[in-house]
Formats: C-alpha cells, sequence, structure tokens
C-alpha cells in the first residue's frame, strides 16, 4: 500500500504541475491530465479504505474499554514484516494504544464481509480485536486478558454490525474449537469457564448463550 500511496501522490502532482502551467491547456494536455488524475485516485483509494477501517475499529474498541480512549492503527505489510513481537496485536493500557498486524486486519475486513460462513483465521482475528481492548481496560495479564475477551467476543461482533445470532455462533465457536489450541501459550486457563475463577458473571457471557447457535457452521471455510 505504501507504493501505492507514493504513486497516487506523484500523479497528484503531474496534475498539479499542469495547472499551475502558465498556457492553456489544448486536448491532448487534458486526455493526460484527467489520466494522471484517475491513477492518482485510484492509487489513494486503499489508503482511504484503510483509514475508514481504523477509524471504525477504533471507535468501536472505545465501546469495549468502559470508556477509555483508544488510538488503534492497522500496519500495513511492509510495517508488519519488521515487527518485533510477533503478535497478532497488542494493546497498551498506559497509553492506550492498539496495533493491529495487517493480516489480521486484513481477515476481520474478510470476516465483517463473510460473517456467516468464517475462516479459523478470520475469527482468529475477531478475538485479536476483542482481546487488545481489554489490554486497554487495564488488564495485563494474558490469561485474564483472553478470557476477557471471550466472555465479550459476541458483543464486540454485534458492535462490529454483525447480527446477534451470528456474532453468538461466532463468539461460542471460538471459545469451543480454537481457545483449546492456546493451551501451550500462556493465554489458555481452565478457569476460563462457566462459575470458574475467571467467569465474571456477566448476564450475557458466551457461555450462557444457547449451544443451538453453535451449531450450522459446518467445515470451516478455506480462503
Amino acid at each position: 500500500m505504501t507504493i501505492l500511496v507514493l504513486l497516487g501522490f506523484f500523479f497528484l502532482w503531474l496534475v498539479s504541475r499542469e495547472f499551475r502551467r502558465p498556457n492553456r491547456m489544448d486536448s491532448f494536455t487534458i486526455t493526460y491530465t484527467a489520466i494522471c488524475f484517475t491513477l492518482g485516485v485510484l492509487c489513494m483509494i486503499p489508503m482511504v479504505r484503510h483509514l475508514q477501517l481504523e477509524n471504525f475499529l477504533e471507535k468501536n474498541a472505545e465501546a469495549l474499554t468502559d470508556g477509555k480512549e483508544v488510538h488503534l492503527s492497522c500496519t500495513t505489510a511492509l510495517e508488519s514484516m519488521f515487527d518485533r513481537f510477533g503478535a497478532a496485536g497488542t494493546g497498551n493500557p498506559y497509553t492506550g494504544k492498539i496495533v493491529i498486524q495487517y493480516p489480521y486486519c486484513k481477515y476481520l475486513r474478510g470476516f465483517l464481509k463473510n460473517p456467516d460462513n468464517p475462516t479459523i483465521h478470520e475469527l482468529w482475528s475477531l478475538n485479536t480485536f476483542t482481546h487488545e481492548a481489554m489490554h486497554i481496560r487495564g488488564e495485563i495479564n494474558e490469561q485474564k486478558t483472553e478470557c476477557q475477551s471471550i466472555q465479550r467476543n459476541h458483543v464486540a461482533a454485534v458492535l462490529l454490525g454483525l447480527r446477534e445470532s451470528t456474532a453468538d455462533r461466532a463468539a461460542i465457536r471460538y471459545y469451543k474449537e480454537l481457545y483449546p489450541r492456546k493451551k501451550d501459550n500462556g493465554y489458555y486457563s481452565k478457569d476460563c469457564a462457566p462459575g470458574k475463577a475467571l467467569d465474571e458473571k456477566l448476564p450475557d457471557a458466551i457461555w450462557q448463550r444457547s449451544s443451538e447457535k453453535y451449531e450450522g457452521f459446518g467445515r470451516w471455510r478455506q480462503n
């Protein structure tokens, strides 16, 4: 995307240069300027969509953080290559800064477009968004943060525009199928279950939702 943005500025600079010329434009110059303007706008579209997604996620993350201010950014592909943490996302409760790596912002965008049939990575991306919002609330411990996000993934999905039934099914599937895969990376806790130590007793916690909403997903969509 960085290259496209630079190209976009270049084409728009060519347009501005033509308007600064003292001579009247002939038909060739008008056509040339129109082509440059069109190319410039087309190159800028990915950046505009990127900024719109960041703003959308940031606004809805604040609804999960008990009113704490959030500054959210999705990295570009180039920035993700040089990320030193190697995590899908990071959240700093002291600065309110959330950073989600490029692949997971891409997966999250895909999930929002096709929420009824998500891939594994798309459901990971939803939890990444919720998990980092929980860090901004003030929790540092990863097991506690993960369990807090599990109990709110369906709320996050509704905030992002999903139907409640679809949000419930997605959150239940993450808890039942993907969360157990985290047993070896420090995020899983056996206390993240109904009635256990990490149960916040939320009235709409995911394990209070009907298990019938979990049915019907079928096999994972591969792409």
